[in-house]
Parts: C-alpha cells; sequence; structure tokens
C-alpha cells in the first residue's frame, strides 16, 4: 500500500495537480480579500450570484445597440476613467471596460439632465 502511495506522490501528474490546487485556493484567497475590502463589492457580488440585480436581470434581452462618434478626447478620458476605475477598490475584479465606462456617463448625464429639466425617468 506504501509503495501505491508513493508512486501517486511521485507521479508529475498528481504534482501537478496538487500545484494547481493550491494556486486555485490562492487565487480564491485573493478573491475573498477583495471582497471584504469593499462592502458595495462584496454586497453586489453576493446579490449577483443570488441572480438578484435587476439591472443584469435586463442585460441583452432589452439593451439596442448604438453607433455614435465621440470627439477623440472624450474616447481618451474614457479610457482614463477606465484604468482609474479599474484600480479602485469598489470595481477591483468586476471587469470595467469603455464601453461600461460610456454606458454609465450616459446612464448619469441623462438623469442629471432629467434632473434639471424637470422630467421623470418614468415617461
Amino acid at each position: 500500500m506504501q509503495n501505491v502511495l508513493r508512486s501517486i506522490d511521485d507521479d508529475p501528474d498528481s504534482l501537478a495537480l496538487r500545484q494547481g490546487l493550491r494556486e486555485q485556493d490562492s487565487e480564491i484567497d485573493a478573491l475573498r480579500a477583495l471582497l471584504g475590502a469593499s462592502e458595495l463589492l462584496e454586497s453586489r457580488t453576493r446579490e449577483f450570484l443570488a441572480g438578484e440585480l435587476e439591472a443584469e436581470k435586463d442585460m441583452g434581452t432589452n439593451d439596442k445597440l448604438v453607433s455614435m462618434r465621440l470627439p477623440a478626447a472624450e474616447m481618451d478620458r474614457a479610457e482614463q476613467l477606465k484604468a482609474l476605475m479599474a484600480g479602485h477598490k469598489d470595481w477591483r475584479g468586476i471587469g470595467v471596460t469603455r464601453s461600461s465606462v460610456l454606458r454609465m456617463a450616459l446612464i448619469r448625464g441623462l438623469d442629471e439632465l432629467q434632473e434639471q429639466y424637470g422630467d421623470s425617468k418614468e415617461d
């Protein structure tokens, strides 16, 4: 029996498997640390995993593709914001893209314009 166990321990595939499992454990610990560092990220992750995020439920089914020209300077600002947001504790691990930055900017801008001109979101 000891010879069988010794041969499993010496097997390169078995060693690679154990190393891979240790690396996965390390990555999971890193994710837990990231989630624990931000209450917002932790709560949104829990909601996402439970299927409770309203915005994500409609993604893809209700979206419309929009194509528009933007000045190069605004695209550069979006790229800079993407890098800043990706490094921020509330967004780490979420996968911030230039499109998501522009989408958030558009939604916030629409909210602000509606507030300024007195229009409700429901109309």
